[in-house]
């Protein structure tokens, strides 16, 4: 929930309530993403969104990540 909500805001509360989803479950996909598209640096933004696919990796399973990729 806190993710969706942060999804429907923007600014620093969006990346509050993206950091507060990931204390709940450090894998959570979409504040994985939040985060990781508010990066300004590329390689910092490039990192996040590799942590992002290793959570979706181990949420999802491999199986999935291959058949959907």
């Amino acid at each position: 929930d806190l993710a969706f909500e942060a999804m429907e805001t923007g600014g620093r509360r969006r990346s509050a309530l993206a950091r507060k989803a990931l204390e709940l479950d450090p894998d959570c996909l979409d504040a994985l993403g939040i985060l990781a598209e508010s990066e300004r640096d590329p390689e910092a933004r490039i990192d996040a969104f590799r942590r992002a696919v290793a959570a979706g990796r181990r949420k999802l399973g491999e199986e999935f990540y291959v058949e959907f990729v």
